[in-house]
């Protein structure tokens, strides 16, 4: 079984070298956070088949319980001090975007009476001083209020994420996403509560994952992304995010949004080769984007697809997929999902995660190819 801690170990250290890579100089207090809470449940899972691989070894008696490790404390994610900092100075700046479910204020044990954004305020603020996050990333944090409720908490962040999900609810309720139920304000943290998807991310299921299983998630994915790419962008309508301000957002080693709207690919082509801190010369610049087409279909898209947004369920011979984390999503070229998602690829990343990408996505080298010169040149 020294094979099964082998592929673990290197796992664990490519997941590094790429956090690394990624910004050399840059905090990886996240990356080790996730690989802190990952990592003892695969290892358990290497324990558990080694347990099997002894059971059914009918040529010699074997002790099983030289096998089994002691149980491993998982480490606890602690909240963020300057996010619930924010929350408490935020009490009494309180605005109510969409209003909140019925499920959720019953969860929050508020009726309608009580119904206003300050006393929510207190009552969130309460919770979250007792709870431990589902996850953490930076300046976010997911908390369950209940087995059916989430809330996403983001420091300074817009309801783009909100607008598409209600899109998707009413206009493709095919693609399995969160289900919104309500957005507030406190302050500058904005709360959006959703429905919960139980399971675990196909980034800590992948490594462990069967063949015919990872043929099963590439088959759901594929379903649901087709039908996503069904929906075109409205004539004159601009691209990007689908809420009343509709910019572009464009995520590497930092986030960039459009200044202005955005309604031609050619357009686009422009804020992607654009930064204020290149070099590059117009004359490079505008060679660049001679290289790049501006005849894409303009599809939904979700724009950040990779393990980590992807909730995985499995039961018995039930496998059922959630897909989280639509912050980024909205009209984009059709090329645009894979290469997002082969955005967060490193050259040293040996998982076979992408040789199972949805098919209805792919087809795209080129454009890829030409945006690592993007990248490259012009970032």
């Amino acid at each position: 079984m020294e094979n099964g801690y082998q592929r673990l170990n290197a796992s664990a250290l490519r997941a590094l070298a790429k956090a690394f890579e990624a910004d050399p100089a840059g905090d990886l207090e996240d990356a080790l956070r996730d690989l802190s809470m990952s990592y003892p449940r695969l290892r358990d899972r290497v324990d558990k088949r080694r347990v099997k691989l002894a059971a059914g070894n009918k040529n010699k008696q074997v002790d099983c319980s030289v096998y089994v490790q002691p149980p491993i404390s998982q480490p606890r994610l602690s909240f963020p001090p300057d996010l619930l900092s924010s929350l408490s100075s935020g009490i009494t700046t309180t605005h109510i975007i969409s209003s909140l479910a019925p499920q959720v204020l019953a969860t929050l044990g508020i009726s309608h009476h009580d119904y206003g954004g300050s006393e929510i305020a207190q009552v969130l603020f309460r919770v979250f001083s007792n709870k431990e996050p589902l996850a953490l990333s930076g300046q976010r944090a997911i908390v369950a209020l209940s087995e059916e409720v989430v809330v996403k908490l983001v420091r300074n962040s817009s309801s783009d994420e909100l607008t598409l999900l209600h899109f998707l609810q009413e206009h493709v309720p095919t693609v399995a996403a969160p289900r919104p139920m309500g957005f507030m304000l406190v302050g500058t943290i904005s709360c959006m509560f959703m429905s919960r998807f139980h399971g675990e991310t196909l980034k800590d299921r992948w490594p462990m994952m069967p063949t015919r299983e990872k043929y099963a998630v590439r088959l759901l994915l594929n379903r649901m992304l087709s039908d996503l790419r069904k929906v075109h962008l409205p004539s004159g309508s601009p691209m990007g995010s689908l809420s009343s301000k509709q910019v572009c957002k464009d995520c590497r080693r930092d986030l960039r949004i459009s200044s202005d709207p955005i309604h031609t690919e050619e357009e686009f082509n422009d804020f992607l080769t654009h930064s204020r801190t290149s070099r590059a010369s117009l004359g490079y610049r505008k060679w660049v984007q001679s290289m790049m087409r501006r005849d894409h279909r303009i599809l939904l898209t979700h724009g950040d697809l990779h393990p980590g947004n992807v909730i995985i369920s499995i039961n018995g011979a039930e496998l059922t997929l959630g897909i989280i984390d639509w912050e980024m999503g909205g009209f984009y070229p059709e090329y645009w999902e894979v290469l997002k998602a082969m955005n967060t690829r490193s050259i040293d990343d040996a998982s076979d995660w992408w040789e199972w990408l949805p098919e209805c996505i792919m087809g795209y080298d080129n454009e890829i190819l030409v945006d690592r010169l993007v990248e490259s040149t012009l970032l």
